[in-house]
């Protein structure tokens, strides 16, 4: 095997050539300090820190296979699991964040074609229930019953699914995985941005199923432009609850803002930065 700079002979697992970079201590031919279960020796020359890359990647593509079957399994269910993994904090590295929501995406994708496919081929198997042979009386109970119950499930599932897509339910936020490209920008200051993660996440706890929760966006089903931090919408499409993170609570602004609220009849809790 080539490393680069020497060469391991893999039938025996020892280097045919001295360390370039020995470590005077251990012996020339020796290499990751004579501990290879927590350092490596990619090119032959030096120890370093087992690769993290790898570790990495494997922790990436866990989280992304874990969302595609969180996805799924919340998809055709009335619960909110997806909302429980995002407001258990469980998942903090932003890259792992953002493999698990990519996973939550295909998974909703998916879940559309699965529905509308489902809602297909049940209509059918209950079409062809109620036209069933003459003998049966012109109507087969069971493919009836059964094709009925699939387009129900299936309708569900592909709405869900869109629910879920559109709105980003279910997805985890960290500081550092949000799409804004400048930090200070729309989305505050990095405290802002973090109290924002929390509130979401505390809004996620707070759902009842057939909810969702957005994120900065404009009042859902409310005359209003405003644009709240996060808001639980509910079945309809109206926002019934809504987050607010302020540095200044007491500032005329917010007052302004809470009162609009108010006159809108929408349950609403502003969180303090600090």
């Amino acid at each position: 095997f080539d490393a680069h700079y020497r060469d391991l002979d893999p039938a025996i697992g020892r280097w045919t050539t001295i360390d370039p970079s020995p470590d005077e201590s251990i012996s020339p031919y020796a290499s990751m300090g004579n501990n290879p279960v927590s350092k490596s020796d990619p090119l032959g020359d030096e120890e370093e820190e087992a690769d993290a890359n790898c570790c990495k990647v494997l922790k990436e593509i866990f989280a992304n296979v874990s969302g595609a079957i969180i996805g799924t399994i919340d998809n055709n269910t009335p619960l909110n699991i997806r909302g429980t993994v995002a407001s258990s904090g469980i998942i903090q590295d932003p890259e792992v964040a953002k493999a698990y929501n990519s996973g939550l995406n295909v998974a909703d994708v998916l879940g559309v074609v699965q529905g509308i496919s489902e809602a297909n081929a049940g209509g059918g198997l209950a079409a062809g229930g109620l036209l069933a042979a003459p003998e049966t009386g012109g109507v087969s109970l069971i493919p009836a019953v059964v094709g009925a119950g699939l387009a129900v499930h299936g309708s569900f599932v592909a709405g869900k699914s869109i629910s879920n897509l559109v709105s980003q339910n279910g997805r985890v936020y960290t500081s550092d995985n949000s799409n804004s490209n400048n930090p200070y920008g729309s989305k505050g200051k990095p405290d802002h941005q973090q109290k924002v993660d929390d509130l979401g996440n505390k809004a996620q706890s707070e759902t009842k199923p057939g909810e969702t929760v957005l994120r900065e966006r404009q009042i859902q089903g409310h005359d209003s432009k405003r644009r709240p931090d996060v808001q639980i919408v509910d079945k309809k499409g109206k926002a019934r609850k809504i987050f607010e993170a302020e540095r200044k609570p007491q500032s005329s602004r917010n007052k302004k803002r809470e009162q609009e609220y108010d006159d809108l009849n929408v349950q609403h809790e502003t969180h303090p930065l600090r």
